[in-house]
């Protein structure tokens, strides 16, 4: 079709911009090398990522003031914030706070702890205390994308350190997810939408168990249909703020899940169609200037590259390639059994699985006739539409994953964009076909129903952390801590980061077995009140007799001393223990006995420790 521009001038704004953002992929992903790379998002990611939301938020400036005037409250809206204000609480109350996905939780919580008090990128690995003062000694770049850690890093500066803002933050985010959800249902069908919308996520009790955790999915799936309403509102005023504003919202979107750049791809249809429909093209400068703010994305795939084992194919044997065709029907399998089982492990609501996905087929059929009648669209319409298309793609990314098994407790989360298209998906219908609009009422007694039926139950039974034994162990390591707050102990773990979050020595197993002399040095000279293990045991299906898992096995030079142990798994001991004594092969000691002067003999001790820390 021939396109019937106006303004031809402004398409070499457009080229610029192309012309930037290819070079930000080429020198980000094939340029560098990769090492190099991760050395330039370590030093160069947190400031990219403050100013993109700082230019994000100024855009916003200009365009909420308008967007809140134009919303145009009616009374009956108190009843869309009393619906959002109860679900944000049931939410809430219904889960305890914790981390409950790991690795992803911890290493986030670690890489906004560098953020914050180095305004680096990376995860650390290692660390020490001396008289006090905590330093982080060694890390490296994490595989998981930086806005989540660095809103996470902002309450950091604002309200202190503390492990738990994560869980703050994502308390926050279910009320503005909720908040947003109505905004959507109400320009899709009216104030009542809305509340079905609200009430559509309240019922679903996955939700709530990451709204109490420590991760980034709720972010993920605010910024994703924030993202929708920038560009509906685009859609609506077409002035170069609101382009804006809707283009950093999808750069700092890309930086928030692995999948999610894929969503620019709906960015950049709204912008298209725009145009086409305007025949004019308007780029303003900060949106030509935008690619430059996504080079964090191209730098941290090198991740991939520089650790093969970051793709995690390990984990799940028989899998050579991370995305394939052939895993789609047995993941697609496993996709029916989340959104429709009816086990306790299963975090879903059936019920609006069911009308979701009758709503996504009547969507579809309804696609030729909407195209027909393009320009008479609502700009709510056009833009559910783009981006529900990206929501499928994905979906369909999802299905081709070689771990994306919805039914596991670890992945149940990656399922969260598929439930903003559950939650909006019957609005779109009922708004197209106006013979139905009678029926929101019983939409919204459905959705009632759900939460009464299902959400309530599942949420309060917590089955879904019940059984997730990592984040058992997690919330009984953080009570270890919790007993003794002046954290002047060593611990040695796999998940050392896990306790560099907490403010402890720590240092990782594998290290610990290969330099036995160095923690040796610690326990002779006292340098630690104590110095913990902690392990992981199978226990035999037969005799019982537990043996400790080799990638926790510290070796024969250590003599442990058992503290405590649970059983969060049938099959599974987890055990602290305190080290008595270490005989490596050398034991140096009494290196800095020699000096007759005490305090030479202090500085010596002091200097031989520093060299020697784990």
């Amino acid at each position: 079709m021939k396109f019937p521009w106006r303004e031809i001038p402004a398409l070499w704004r457009v080229g610029l911009a192309l012309g930037l953002l290819a070079a930000v992929g080429v020198v980000g992903a094939r340029v560098l090398p990769a090492e190099t790379a991760l050395l330039w998002l370590t030093r160069s990611g947190y400031w990219l990522i403050l100013g993109a939301f700082a230019l994000w938020l100024w855009s916003l400036t200009h365009v909420l003031p308008r967007a809140w005037r134009a919303f145009a409250w009616q009374k009956t809206d108190r009843w869309g914030a009393l619906a959002l204000v109860l679900g944000g609480i049931v939410l809430l109350a219904h889960e305890p706070a914790g981390f409950k996905i790991l690795m992803d939780e911890i290493h986030l919580l670690g890489t906004s702890m560098a953020m914050h008090w180095q305004r680096a990128v990376f995860l650390p690995q290692q660390a020490s205390g001396l008289h006090g003062i905590f330093e982080l000694t060694a890390g490296a770049v994490d595989k998981r994308p930086v806005f989540f850690p660095f809103l996470v890093s902002i309450l950091h500066d604002v309200a202190g350190y503390r492990p738990e803002n994560p869980f703050v933050l994502n308390g926050i985010l279910t009320f503005v997810l909720l908040a947003l959800s109505y905004v959507a249902g109400r320009a899709l069908g009216g104030w009542k939408a809305g509340v079905f919308a609200v009430l559509a996520w309240t019922a679903l009790p996955l939700l709530g168990q990451n709204a109490n955790g420590g991760g980034f999915e709720i972010l993920n799936v605010v910024m994703i249909l924030g993202t929708a309403l920038l560009a509906g509102w685009y859609y609506r005023e077409r002035d170069d703020w609101s382009l804006a504003a809707l283009v950093f919202s999808g750069v700092l979107l890309a930086q928030t899940r692995y999948e999610s750049p894929l969503f620019l791809l709906a960015v950049a249809a709204v912008m298209l169609l725009v145009w086409r429909e305007e025949r004019v093209v308007r780029l303003p400068w900060l949106a030509v200037l935008s690619p430059v703010f996504l080079l964090p994305v191209p730098l941290l795939s090198r991740v991939f590259e520089a650790r093969p084992g970051s793709w995690e194919l390990a984990s799940q044997p028989g899998f050579v390639r991370v995305f394939a065709p052939e895993n789609v029907p047995a993941n697609l399998g496993h996709a029916l059994v989340y959104w429709f089982g009816s086990g306790a492990e299963q975090p879903n609501a059936p019920l609006l699985s069911g009308l979701g996905l009758l709503a996504l087929v009547a969507a579809l059929v309804l696609l030729p006739r909407v195209l027909r009648q393009w320009r008479g669209q609502t700009a709510a319409v056009k833009t559910a539409y783009v981006f529900g298309g990206a929501v499928l793609l994905h979906l369909a990314l999802m299905l081709g994953y070689f771990w994306g098994k919805f039914d596991d407790p670890v992945i149940h989360r990656l399922s969260l964009p598929e439930h903003l298209l559950f939650a909006l998906l019957p609005l779109l219908v009922l708004t197209l076909v106006p013979a139905l609009r009678q029926g929101l009422n019983a939409t919204i007694a459905l959705a009632a129903l759900a939460l009464i039926a299902t959400g309530l139950p599942s949420m309060s039974r917590q089955a879904t952390t019940r059984l997730y034994s990592p984040a058992l162990d997690t919330a009984w390591r953080r009570e270890f801590i919790s007993a003794r707050p002046e954290k002047d102990f060593l611990f040695i773990d796999q998940d050392a980061t896990f306790w560099i979050t907490h403010e402890v020595t720590a240092t990782p197993v594998l290290q610990a077995r290969l330099h036995p002399d160095a923690v040796a040095y610690d326990l002779h000279h006292r340098m630690f009140s104590g110095i913990y293990v902690f392990q992981r045991l199978d226990l035999d299906p037969v005799t019982g007799v537990p043996t400790v898992r080799p990638d926790d096995d510290l070796g024969p030079a250590y003599a442990l001393e058992p503290v405590d142990e649970r059983l969060f798994r049938f099959n599974l001991l987890s055990r602290i223990s305190r080290v008595k004594a270490i005989t490596p092969a050398s034991n140096p000691a009494g290196a800095a006995a020699k000096s007759p002067d005490p305090q030479a003999r202090d500085n010596a001790a002091l200097e031989e420790w520093l060299k020697r820390l784990p």
